[in-house]
């Protein structure tokens, strides 16, 4: 089932083009790889990332490297918060 917005645009033939020709250039390899590019971009592990990140930064990195750490964590989660499931 799909969610739709107040407002719904059907695609432009430009759309349909680059749908088309994408289509016509995939291959089981291509779809695997961009498969994986998708899970690697999923806020949920980006999330599990950050916080192995944040945890290893606590034993024993300068303190820059634990600020940062804990930017990064904090922006992933408010990111993930801010976006609907």
């Amino acid at each position: 089932m799909s969610r739709h917005g107040p407002i719904v645009l059907p695609p432009t033939r430009t759309d349909l083009a680059v749908a088309h020709a994408w289509v016509r250039g995939a291959s089981p390899q291509l779809e695997r790889t961009i498969e994986i590019a998708s899970w690697l971009a999923d806020e949920r592990a980006m999330l599990g990332l950050a916080g192995l990140i944040w945890i290893a930064s606590r034993w024993g990195p300068a303190a820059p490297v634990r600020r940062e750490a804990d930017r990064m964590i904090c922006t992933i989660t408010l990111n993930s918060l801010s976006r609907p499931c």
